[in-house]
């Protein structure tokens, strides 16, 4: 009677234990869903239990992984949107910095109207051609007209060595990002496989997904194991291992 007593109380600190722990992860996960309610790109998560049984008797509970309160088709949409964005502003900057070139129709700066002043020269000149002051206005008006047409070159150049720039920039940036996604691949994968939480670590992968479709336009298929796949829009699978080999050049 003794030894049974003795089961008993060991069982009742069992579950009282279990209890305590279930219910101070699920504290834990409460102030982190708080402390991150403004974060930017962060998802709710969700502490989970289950109860434990032994022949029939509740021997406590079980605390499982923290999952996250993710809608899928909802995050692809905003990788989406992500893409459409860094495509417009990229290209909103440079049809701005041209159009600041080629001045305000009408105003008289434009192109337009420079050639149309040159043209109107000519037909004055035309009258009489030996007039001086008329070859002066011929004169200074291809001189604006060239000036014009130099700036937009110019104006052209620059912009077309900013987006040879940017294409440097970006395949380094896309190469970063999918480093640092196979790398918590490997983790999440890891962590996975022995039943712990990835919730973080997801949170993480997120975050650099983010990044990436501010690049290039990408979509994902995540793996009943946590492997998550990344490929472009046009099906091409990027590549997330890591090291030079695999890298997009």
């Amino acid at each position: 009677a003794e030894r049974s007593t003795g089961m008993s109380i060991e069982s009742a600190i069992s579950i009282a234990n279990s209890g305590l722990a279930n219910v101070a992860n699920g504290f834990t996960v409460i102030s982190q869903n708080v402390a991150n309610a403004s974060t930017p790109g962060y998802a709710r998560e969700i502490a989970s239990q289950e109860t434990v049984t032994a022949d029939g008797l509740g021997m406590g509970v079980r605390t499982l992984p923290t999952t996250r309160a993710v809608d899928a088709v909802l995050a692809q949409g905003i990788l989406d949107q992500n893409a459409a964005v860094g495509s417009l502003t990229t290209q909103q900057t440079a049809l701005t910095a041209i159009d600041a070139v080629q001045g305000t129709p009408g105003q008289g700066q434009d192109l337009a109207s420079t050639l149309g002043a040159l043209r109107d020269a000519f037909s004055t000149l035309g009258v009489d051609p030996s007039n001086q002051t008329e070859a002066a206005a011929v004169v200074t008006a291809a001189g604006k007209l060239s000036q014009s047409v130099n700036s937009l070159a110019q104006a052209y150049g620059v912009q077309r060595q900013g987006a040879q720039d940017a294409i440097v920039a970006g395949v380094k940036s896309i190469n970063t990002e999918l480093s640092a996604i196979g790398g918590l691949n490997t983790q999440i994968i890891a962590l996975r496989a022995v039943g712990q939480s990835t919730a973080d670590l997801e949170g993480q992968r997120d975050a650099a997904l983010q990044s990436l479709s501010q690049v290039i336009d990408i979509k994902t298929v995540p793996a009943a194991n946590g492997d998550l796949a990344v490929y472009t829009a046009t099906g091409l699978v990027l590549p997330t291992q890591g090291g030079s080999a695999s890298q997009l050049t």
